[in-house]
């Protein structure tokens, strides 16, 4: 059992970055095929695809580092960096769900296909949770939610390990990149 823990949380974690390089770069030509595998990203990822796109790509990669960045950094002053670490997506939360929110209230009022897209997500989403919750109660603590909040934990938190410490105003040391045979 907990084996299947981690391992589902690893594949969460997976989810994670899978759902990151959707939203930068989408896997398919066609709109509608990105629509369905974003909604079967979320899933995986147990949280709606779309939602990454205001807090990372609209606001981190735009204003890396800066105030406008919800994801920064610098929100975390703990002189004992594993703290940071470990602190840091518990106290971006509330910004980050802060600017989600407006975010996606804009587009509604805009009649943005983004919106329709994050809708779609959350009903498949929801859907699969409820399913699995009602089915096993227990199983989908263990097996689906807790796994996908371990999973989401470790995408935010890479954010420390990346960026934290960095010259934001470089062309090429803003960020620490991870290569190599397992990582990437």
């Amino acid at each position: 059992r907990t084996f299947l823990f981690w391992a589902t949380a690893f594949l969460s974690f997976q989810g994670a970055v899978s759902v990151h390089n959707a939203v930068h770069c989408p896997l398919f030509r066609e709109k509608w095929k990105n629509n369905v595998f974003q909604s079967v990203l979320s899933v995986w990822f147990g949280h709606c695809a779309s939602s990454y796109v205001p807090g990372h790509n609209l606001s981190h990669h735009r204003n890396l580092q800066t105030p406008k960045d919800v994801m920064r950094t610098t929100k975390m002053k703990f002189r004992w960096n594993f703290l940071n670490g470990l602190l840091f997506m518990p106290t971006i939360l509330l910004s980050t769900s802060a600017n989600d929110a407006a975010y996606f209230n804009a587009q509604r009022a805009l009649r943005r296909p983004i919106y329709y897209q994050l809708r779609l997500e959350a009903l498949v989403y929801v859907s699969f949770q409820l399913l699995v919750a009602a089915f096993n109660p227990t199983k989908w603590l263990f097996v689906v939610w807790l796994p996908c909040l371990l999973g989401k934990y470790g995408i935010i938190s890479l954010n420390m390990l990346q960026h934290d410490g960095c010259d934001t105003e470089s062309k090429y040391n803003h960020s620490r990149n991870f290569t190599g045979k397992i990582l990437n």
